[in-house]
């Protein structure tokens, strides 16, 4: 079985890059965070400004889907909980109780 590559989005201009991240990071918790509470801004987005489609530090988050639309695979709907990892997964090592 051959595996698909994916691949990574690049805005083609400045106004391709405006629609996008209006589809995806103004309406994502990780930017209000950024944007609300001051918290650390997403790192995906700084990283699609900083790094060119073709390095291995432009985000693997900003590709094409299926159906040929770019999409953000880090996106969180705003007012939901961000989980850097599947909420379903147990922890092995809890952290120590006191410490």
């Amino acid at each position: 079985m051959a595996t698909q590559l994916i691949e990574r989005y690049r805005p083609s201009n400045g106004t391709d890059g405006s629609c996008f991240k209006a589809d995806w990071c103004e309406r994502c918790e990780r930017q209000r965070r950024w944007y609300e509470d001051n918290e650390e801004p997403c790192q995906i987005e700084l990283a699609t400004e900083m790094y060119d489609v073709d390095e291995p530090e432009y985000p693997k988050e900003w590709h094409y889907a299926a159906d040929g639309n770019p999409v953000c695979s880090a996106f969180v709907p705003d007012g939901e909980e961000i989980h850097d990892r599947c909420p379903k997964t147990i922890d092995l090592f809890p952290a120590a109780e006191g410490a």
